[in-house]
């Protein structure tokens, strides 16, 4: 706006207004605002470009139109609404709407596996570019889809998925989730590389190698149980712990978490154990999933099938007989037996393997440990009902294994010969646990099982994988079964690590999937957790009154577990036991003054020293020429001689009447066999006055003694 004043001439700057701005300095007209901007008010302000989401076509407008529905903007002051494209998330799919002048967009949400960005598109997703010509979609890592149908995404439970453009496989390998090689060609050095002449041989020599090793392990088996483990038991024990360990290792690399680098590749090692032998160039043996599933299930029914077989075979040969070389019945058994125990974890989740189909996103079902194999095809009813064979092995062997645990305390006594067909069961385990094999044989399946339940859900997969195997945790402090003291202590701390090895899978788990149910089980946790601490406080609330009220003086079952023995019977043992010691000659206490030093167990040996410090301590039966301090590695706990005066009050009257009547028993007893002693065995002149001295003698010994004991 032109002044003139007194002064002179001079310019004063206006505000434009809303719609229009001044395009340079020292315009003397407001203009439209251009394509692609806006402005609402007044103001010496430019019109703003429109920003994301929005777009303007026309000129001196006061605000920008919005994108339609699921669309936006992927650049400012965009002036065409043919530049709207599909917001993050979600892509458009309509061929149109590849054209740079189609205003028509139909944006469908991306599912898992693909990364949408903004403007992302089906064109895109296949040639790796977008129509803005920014970095446009693409598959992620660990999924794949084909280049005819790239919406439809198959997921990787192997790490050879690299994502990028459909049909991308590493290394080139093959199949909707690259987990396999071509016919021919095997895993090696980060590629399919062809089977070579000496990895085929080597199969075969594997095979008559197994064949070799079962003769081996008969001979080689010593089926007799000792209460001691021996330095080659223990070597045998920590062998069986080892290989039980990778098992268990084997099946947690099966569930789908991201693992580290360093720890994939170890439990890929470690899934040897499970039989994933497609890293030792199973693929040159055999191809096909349903090929290699069928071996590995074959490997327990032909040894199981073959072990016998040689054990028959070896009574027609004459050169066996005349050596005594025959396999014996029972030791067969035994081996064959040590095989499916050992193995027990491999076979039940071989078993459980064609029943465990996780989910694609694209709504398939694939068989998690040969993904390249889709559920309820004919493939995997095939596989189906070779599980359930494998899986009615596993079941029988347990069932027989529980039978043999039942009868083995009777077989100890009568046919002690049966021992040695269940020799695989009982040799690893105290005498007094001998049956604590079928603990582990129940974890075995109860660790593949929640694969088959939770497939899907890998953060409930080791949730109950966790429960498992912290309740053989306790069961294993708790009864403390190795015939060994270390071994204990070995197999406690594995087991500990394992469970830290969990809870750490845990974190590494992305829980988005499984956190209702996560969070139910956490909460049902906390609650369970104080509830058994209060209902332990109430109950022993409750018993405390029940006592005060009723007088009762016998700790209930509930506290010690169970009933105690009585003690009548604890002592009539000691008695039959100083019976037998003293019956016995010098040769023989020496003989089983050996026996304890050398075959009995050591916890055993343990408890029987426990048990003589008691008597020797508790019930003040030590000798006086043998001094107490030192003597035991025990808390002493309170002596009879120290008894309390309320113990006392309550067993006076009962102890008394007891005493009493025992006391009168004895002296009509005595005189009885006194009066007769006189009459056969006293020369005629003797005195009868001596008999009666010496019943009043023993009647004063047997009141002294009651006196004692009130």
């Amino acid at each position: 706006m032109k002044i003139v004043d007194s002064v002179g001439v001079t310019y004063v700057c206006e505000a434009c207004p809303p719609g229009q701005q001044q395009r340079g300095a020292g315009a003397v007209v407001c203009e439209p605002c251009p394509l692609g901007t806006s402005k609402g008010y007044q103001s010496i302000e430019n019109c703003a470009p429109c920003q994301a989401g929005k777009y303007q076509d026309q000129e001196g407008t006061l605000m920008c139109k919005d994108c339609p529905n699921s669309t936006t903007t992927v650049l400012l002051g965009v002036t065409m609404l043919s530049d709207c494209v599909c917001k993050e998330g979600t892509m458009d799919v309509n061929d149109a709407g590849q054209s740079t002048f189609a205003v028509s967009k139909e944006c469908v949400e991306c599912t898992e596996g693909i990364r949408c960005p903004d403007g992302a598109t089906l064109k895109g997703l296949q040639v790796g570019q977008n129509v803005t010509g920014f970095s446009g979609p693409a598959i992620l890592e660990g999924y794949f889809s084909w280049s005819k149908e790239p919406l439809s995404i198959y997921k990787c439970p192997e790490p050879f998925c690299p994502g990028g453009r459909p049909g991308t496989c590493q290394g080139g390998r093959l199949g909707p989730t690259c987990s396999e090689c071509a016919a021919g060609m095997y895993w090696a050095n980060d590629q399919c590389t062809v089977c070579e002449v000496p990895l085929k041989v080597t199969w075969f020599v594997a095979i008559v190698a197994a064949f070799v090793l079962m003769i081996a392990a008969y001979y080689g088996t010593d089926p007799r149980y000792r209460a001691r483990a021996t330095v080659k038991e223990c070597m045998s024990i920590g062998t069986d712990l080892m290989l039980a360990f990778v098992q268990n290792l084997g099946i947690l690399s099966a569930v789908q978490v991201p693992w580290p680098g360093e720890l994939r590749v170890l439990f890929e090692f470690s899934s040897i154990f499970v039989l994933n032998l497609k890293a030792m160039g199973f693929n040159c043996a055999s191809h096909g999933d349903m090929q290699q599933y069928v071996l590995c299930a074959g490997v327990f029914l032909a040894v199981t099938g073959t072990l016998p077989t040689l054990g028959a075979l070896s009574h027609f040969l004459p050169s066996l007989k005349r050596r005594d070389l025959s396999w014996n019945f029972y030791k067969t058994i035994c081996v064959t037996g040590k095989f499916l125990q050992s193995g027990f974890t491999t076979l039940c989740n071989i078993g459980m393997v064609p029943f465990m189909c996780f989910l694609h996103p694209n709504g398939t079902h694939s068989i998690l440990k040969y993904p390249n194999t889709f559920c309820n095809s004919s493939e995997h009813w095939a596989m189906q009902i070779g599980g359930t064979v494998v899986l009615l092995l596993a079941m029988t062997h347990f069932i027989v294994c529980a039978w043999a645990c039942h009868q083995a305390p009777v077989w100890s006594r009568s046919t002690p010969h049966r021992l040695v067909g269940i020799g695989f069961l009982l040799a690893n385990y105290r005498p007094s646990t001998w049956w604590f094999g079928l603990t582990l044989l129940i974890r075995g399946p109860l660790l593949s099982f929640p694969a088959v339940v939770a497939t899907n859900s890998p953060g409930i997969n080791l949730t109950m994988m966790f429960f498992v195997l912290q309740i053989s945790f306790a069961l294993q402090l708790y009864f403390l079964p190795w015939k060994a003291p270390i071994l204990n202590i070995v197999d406690a701390t594995a087991t500990s690590l394992f469970l830290m090895l969990l809870a750490i899978s845990l974190h590494l788990e992305d829980a988005n999937r499984s956190l209702v149910v996560l969070e139910l089980v956490g909460v049902g946790v906390y609650y369970v957790s104080i509830g058994v601490i209060a209902c332990v406080w109430f109950v022993s609330l409750a018993l405390l009154a029940w006592q005060r009220c009723f007088a009762a003086r016998r700790e209930p079952k509930i506290v010690n577990l169970g009933a105690l023995p009585d003690a009548n019977d604890v002592l009539s043992a000691i008695e039959l036991v100083t019976m037998s010691l003293a019956q016995k000659t010098d040769k023989q206490k020496e003989f089983l003054l050996k026996k304890m030093s050398f075959e009995i167990s050591a916890y055993d040996l343990r408890i029987v020293g426990q048990a003589l410090d008691i008597l020797f301590d508790d019930c003040e039966l030590r000798p006086v020429s043998q001094s107490a301090a030192g003597a035991t590695a025990r808390l002493a706990a309170k002596r009879m001689s120290q008894m309390t005066r309320r113990s006392i009050t309550y067993l006076r009257p009962s102890l008394q009447k007891e005493l009493e009547e025992e006391a009168q028993e004895v002296h009509a007893d005595t005189r009885i066999v006194g009066a007769a002693g006189a009459l056969e065995e006293q020369p005629e002149g003797v005195d009868a006055e001596v008999e009666v001295r010496q019943v009043h003698s023993f009647n004063s010994s047997i009141s002294s003694f009651r006196d004692d004991a009130l």
